[in-house]
């Protein structure tokens, strides 16, 4: 449950996760620390995205993983730093900011949306979105989902104050459920 390997090829189950370090610490039976790494959960012959870092930290315990300064690539082109970044491994779900949205359009200008995943419970979680649009304002996007034995459903309320296009408060409520007896 402990050693160090140098210049390594991994692949975690049944996360299915996979990557190289130049130096992989194994710290117990469900702890890798990595340095000069790669992870992705891409099948290894066709890597969509990878993140790299100088450390990453898988934790199956706790089933969350952590590294510094990374970047993550999309189809080979890197896209996004970050200094920090945590992250679930398998299944798991975190409660945390999601990847921004960048976009612009002719009626709404430059755009940005910086979702929130609020991890409830095990049958209940939400994502608040900060949506800016330069031509017209802040509108503020949440989904709420529910799950039980019986039922599912899903709720969003979206609202913007003084839309500058429409030149007044917009709001929209969108509710479906689905039920069994």
């Amino acid at each position: 449950n402990q050693g160090t390997l140098q210049n390594t090829r991994y692949r975690t189950l049944p996360e299915n996760a996979s990557g190289t370090a130049e130096k992989m610490t194994i710290d117990g039976p469900n702890r890798l620390i990595m340095e000069d790494a790669t992870y992705t959960t891409c099948p290894p012959n066709d890597v969509a995205w990878e993140l790299s870092a100088n450390e990453i930290t898988l934790d199956k315990e706790s089933r969350q993983g952590s590294a510094t300064h990374v970047v993550i690539d999309f189809m080979g082109v890197p896209f996004l730093y970050l200094p920090y970044l945590r992250f679930p491994l398998g299944d798991a779900r975190m409660t945390g900011i999601l990847l921004p949205n960048l976009g612009i359009s002719d009626k709404h200008g430059t755009e940005i949306s910086v979702p929130y995943y609020w991890n409830i419970a095990p049958d209940m979680d939400a994502t608040i979105t900060a949506h800016n649009m330069t031509r017209r304002g802040v509108m503020w996007e949440n989904e709420f989902r529910y799950l039980n034995e019986n039922s599912e459903g899903q709720i969003e309320l979206d609202y913007m104050k003084d839309d500058t296009v429409y030149g007044n408060n917009r709001k929209r409520l969108k509710w479906h459920h689905q039920a069994q007896a």
